[in-house]
């Protein structure tokens, strides 16, 4: 048992080609010695062992050469796989960076897509320009193509017929203004995809026709939010805030709400995210609203987590998943699953952060949710290696990286390393 302990020992060394190189030519000519030795190999003549020196350069030559190249070809590789490696930071990192960038844009363009939607249902819009099926093909365009040139032509058009008729009907001069506020705010969701400029021009109109309307005030403060300028986004999610606990929406409040406390987390201020997150937690348990439960519970956990506070994070994660599994969100619950994961694997626990993410694989995988399956198979790789099974953490590796290339997702912010 111990010769094959050493023999174990001694082979990761071989990986070295010199080193093999080496001992494949001390066995070869300790192996022409014991055959001479034991007269297996006869003494030849001095002509014949010339020749026989000559052919044995020539192979030590062919094999030397062999040695060269396949050493420059995998310090070639080492490094190309080591320059992948640097242009990453980490799986999680990549989520959570596509949540803070996209999740804003997303829930505006839903709701743009719901305006078109409940038009289309409608027996008659307010907006006689504008037929059934132009509405309908807007609505196709946007939700299979990504094509928004449709929709924004939709509602420029009813932008432009209401405020029209908002002078020449004094008697519904402030409806036909708001419903013009409105369709500029749908422009606005719609350019906040590809184009801020346009889309604060957008929320601005909205603004000029209707002052009250707090979903324009809410575009703007993403807008300003996302080019970093923390003061002015505080003052328009501030005044959405303002317009919605006055019209008593709660659904408004919650959302303003929310949009402070991440643009609060995001300028350094974690204990007023905090606090201003406790608080919609609060308001959100008193209407029953699961979803703003399950979202202000995992803003809480990220900040606590960001804070090190690990136990404190689970706890807010596993409430969270309780929130999101009484919703019915199975998206949300992946997320979950994965974040409690990420923390039993921060905390060295590996075979509850491998369970955990199993669990999640198998959300992410009955949703078809292809980003998620690809990030939760590279942390369960990460797990893998940790826990020393190298066969399993490749395969998991070879997957999750086949699916981001698979979706056209970029490799920028994914560390691959332990791949």
């Amino acid at each position: 048992m111990e010769q094959l302990t050493q023999i174990a020992n001694i082979i990761p060394e071989l990986n070295n080609h010199w080193k093999f190189g080496g001992l494949a030519l001390v066995v070869f000519a300790g192996l022409i010695i014991t055959l001479l030795k034991t007269n297996v190999l006869k003494p030849v003549t001095q002509k014949v062992s010339g020749k026989f020196v000559l052919g044995l350069l020539w192979m030590v030559f062919a094999l030397s050469a062999l040695v060269v190249v396949l050493t420059f070809a995998q310090s070639a590789f080492t490094e190309y796989l080591a320059l992948k490696a640097k242009e990453s930071t980490t799986a999680m990192a990549l989520l959570e960076e596509k949540t803070k960038s996209d999740a804003s844009t997303i829930a505006a363009l839903q709701r743009t897509i719901g305006e078109l939607k409940e038009q289309l249902a409608n027996e008659s819009t307010e907006s006689s320009r504008v037929s059934k099926r132009e509405i309908a093909s807007a609505i196709l365009s946007l939700s299979q193509d990504g094509e928004t040139e449709s929709a924004d032509s939709v509602f420029k058009r009813q932008h432009e017929e209401f405020k029209i008729l908002a002078k020449s009907h004094a008697e519904k001069e402030l409806r036909y203004n708001k419903l013009a506020s409105d369709a500029a705010v749908n422009r606005g969701n719609l350019a906040l995809l590809s184009n801020f400029d346009l889309a604060l021009e957008m929320y601005e109109q909205a603004i000029n026709d209707n002052e009250n309307n707090a979903e324009a005030w809410n575009g703007i403060g993403h807008v300003y939010f996302r080019k970093a300028d923390y003061l002015k986004a505080e003052e328009a999610f501030y005044k959405s805030l303002e317009i919605a606990i006055r019209e008593s929406d709660s659904n408004a409040i919650t959302v303003a709400r929310g949009n402070i406390a991440v643009m609060q987390k995001e300028s350094g201020d974690l204990e007023k995210s905090k606090a201003t997150l406790q608080k919609i937690l609060e308001e959100a348990r008193l209407d029953g609203n699961y979803s703003f439960m399950a979202t202000a519970s995992n803003q809480l956990g990220l900040i606590e987590e960001e804070l090190n506070n690990l136990d404190n994070a689970l706890n807010f994660y596993n409430q969270a998943l309780s929130y999101g599994r009484l919703s019915g969100d199975m998206s949300c619950q992946a997320c979950q699953i994965n974040n409690i994961g990420s923390i039993f694997e921060k905390q060295n626990k590996y075979q509850q952060a491998l369970d955990a993410y199993k669990e999640g694989l198998s959300y992410a995988e009955n949703e078809d949710d292809k980003p998620k399956i690809a990030l939760l198979s590279i942390n369960m790789a990460s797990v893998y290696k940790k826990m020393g099974d190298y066969s399993q953490a490749s395969a998991y590796c070879s997957k999750g990286i086949s699916l981001y290339k698979e979706t056209g997702e970029s490799f920028e912010n994914i560390d691959i390393s332990h791949c």
